[in-house]
């Protein structure tokens, strides 16, 4: 229980760092994929929604998992990447906005293209989720937002899917 009340401490330490647009020409530093760097290194290179998720799970003791041989992906630590990683691992289930998740369940969108490139949050209280994301095309920032603002989910039934706590903290 201590493990995770620090890292809760640590995830809202993260908040207002800004978000980083990940494209095609812009790197990978924004993924924090093989260790954590300071936080005034977050805060100066900026992170994305995986960057974040990638964050939390090496603060647990485990690696971002590395990108199978014969995968499509290119990059390792995004939303492709841990779409394709958790259906291989058998543990995606359908999200359902009438049930109530734990703490610590990750939510997925998965990628599409660079113009739909999929999203990942966790859920961080009852009904509040915290995320790194864009407030528009210049700004955002990692914060935490009711879930049913996030992404106009009523309008799109934005997520997708979720993984348990013990099926990506754990694992």
């Amino acid at each position: 229980m201590e493990e995770l009340r620090e890292l809760k401490e640590y995830i809202l330490s993260l908040i207002d760092i800004k978000y980083t647009w990940w494209n095609e020409e812009s790197g990978l530093e924004m993924f924090y994929v093989d260790k954590i760097p300071e936080i005034s290194e977050i805060r100066r290179i900026g992170i994305n929604c995986a960057g974040l998720i990638n964050i939390i799970r090496q603060k647990t003791g485990l690696t971002v998992p590395e990108i199978r041989e014969d995968s499509d992906c290119t990059v390792r630590g995004g939303t492709y990447h841990y779409y394709e990683y958790f259906e291989e691992n058998k543990v995606l289930e359908e999200f359902d906005i009438e049930k109530e998740y734990p703490e610590y369940t990750l939510l997925l969108r998965r990628y599409r293209d660079v113009e739909d490139q999929g999203h990942l949050a966790m859920i961080i209280n009852k009904g509040e989720i915290i995320h790194a994301y864009a407030e528009d095309e210049l700004t955002g920032r990692v914060g935490i937002t009711k879930l049913e603002d996030s992404h106009y989910y009523k309008e799109s039934g934005y997520y997708e899917y979720i993984v348990r706590p013990e099926n990506w903290l754990k694992q």
